[in-house]
């Protein structure tokens, strides 16, 4: 969930990527990730408490 939120957040980002396909890359596992993940899993608290427990 983590890193689906930081992919959601930065594979827009295109000064992040060397060329498109890094950039592929990144939306291919956040597509990956948004089929095994629930949309309940993206709420801001959730998200919170999963941050908070990795510390």
């Amino acid at each position: 969930m983590i890193l689906a939120d930081w992919l959601y957040r930065n594979s827009r980002k295109e000064e992040l990527f060397s060329d498109i396909a890094e950039q592929t890359v990144f939306w291919n596992i956040e597509c990956i990730l948004e089929k095994v993940l629930e949309p309940a899993d993206y709420s801001e608290e959730t998200l919170r408490q999963a941050k908070e427990s990795l510390h």
